[in-house]
């Protein structure tokens, strides 16, 4: 496939991620486009996007078959202390990190996690991201490029990804927020549709800056909404308006 390069390029791709949160009903539809661009992007053979913790269901796959994940799944508790230098790198990395240079080429393969379900899917080169909102990581997803002779992702791939991963990390909050949101009918009357919006993004954890790029607008306009519902509610702060709705 032909892959689209540039900053503008990568701005454009990242309006459409937040376009196509808020048109997604499930985290499935969502990621599965959020692969398709990333695929037109930089080009990958493979992908996988899930929640953590991680389910049996709650995974969106491309370029190989579910077994591989229900495999990894099987063995998590043997991987995971192999799969731990990749996560701390990727939040020391603004998010996402390159295998080959959190552990060398030849120590990779001798990786029970690398035997066992990477080299088996294919994959000769895996990009891993963390999504992380309001402090807290609650997705992954992970990239891969496989075949004989295939290009090696690089930095250059990894800083275009990190481009992209604040859009996707808001706009799959916000994809999960409104597949989950209960109903306000403790305040309806009381606060507008906008303002209702950004207080399910509060009880989801988001900032005010994360809201804003969910919901198209500036971070202050975001705080100017919370001050009105503030005052129209009679509490002072998002702890105080989240156990308000929490009654």
């Amino acid at each position: 496939m032909k892959t689209v390069r540039g900053v503008g390029k990568v701005d454009a791709e990242v309006t459409a991620i937040v376009e196509t949160a808020a048109a997604s009903r499930t985290h499935a539809e969502f990621r599965a486009e959020v692969l398709r661009r990333i695929d037109r992007l930089i080009g990958i053979d493979f992908g996988i996007f899930w929640s953590l913790p991680e389910t049996e269901a709650d995974a969106t796959l491309k370029g190989f078959d579910r077994s591989f994940w229900i495999r990894y799944l099987r063995g998590h508790q043997r991987y995971a202390p192999e799969l731990r230098p990749f996560a701390e790198a990727s939040k020391r990395q603004q998010g996402v990190s390159l295998d080959r240079q959190v552990i060398p080429a030849r120590q990779l393969d001798r990786l029970q996690f690398y035997q066992e379900i990477v080299r088996p899917v294919g994959s000769r080169s895996v990009l891993t991201a963390t999504l992380e909102v309001g402090g807290h990581v609650g997705a992954v997803f992970q990239l891969g490029r496989g075949g004989r002779g295939c290009r090696l992702f690089a930095e250059e791939d990894a800083a275009l990804i990190r481009r992209l991963v604040p859009a996707v990390a808001v706009g799959d909050a916000a994809v999960g927020v409104s597949r989950h949101a209960r109903e306000l009918s403790r305040v309806d009357e009381k606060v507008t549709e906008r303002e209702r919006e950004i207080i399910r993004y509060v009880r989801a954890g988001m900032t005010n800056r994360e809201i804003a790029l969910v919901c198209g607008i500036s971070a202050h306009t975001v705080h100017q909404h919370l001050a009105n519902v503030f005052a129209r509610l009679g509490v002072t702060r998002r702890t105080e308006l989240v156990g308000l709705l929490s009654k």
